[in-house]
């Protein structure tokens, strides 16, 4: 593996930070950069360099997906009425604070879920 296919291996594990496990992509990256003799002139400059800006494009990436976005989204419920396969209306509720999602039958059952909700 040469020195453009680290960084370009670097730069992919950034980008596929959105699908992939943090972990995954974490211990894949430093595998790779382990693999380089780091202490040869030849590479020293440009590679700290290149896993600089990677490094930046990770930790950016990284805050998108796990502070702005959750900030975005609010913490309103989430809550859709659908139907199950004997046709009855049920209604699915979603927490984005706790991430906690519930089921119920009845509009009542939702209510006292809401009211529970703000209570504590």
């Amino acid at each position: 593996m040469g020195l453009s296919s680290l960084s370009e291996f670097i730069v992919m594990g950034a980008r596929e930070l959105a699908s992939a496990s943090i972990e995954a992509t974490v211990v894949k990256t430093y595998r790779t950069i382990i693999s380089f003799d780091l202490l040869s002139p030849n590479h020293r400059p440009s590679l700290f360099r290149e896993i600089g800006q990677a490094f930046v494009t990770f930790v950016i990436k990284a805050l998108d997906r796990y502070v702005v976005k959750p900030l975005l989204a609010g913490s309103e419920p989430k809550i859709s009425v659908k139907r199950d396969r004997q046709g009855r209306l049920f209604w699915q509720v979603w927490d984005p604070v706790t991430k906690v999602s519930a089921t119920f039958y009845s509009q009542q059952d939702v209510m006292v879920w809401i009211e529970e909700r703000y209570r504590h």
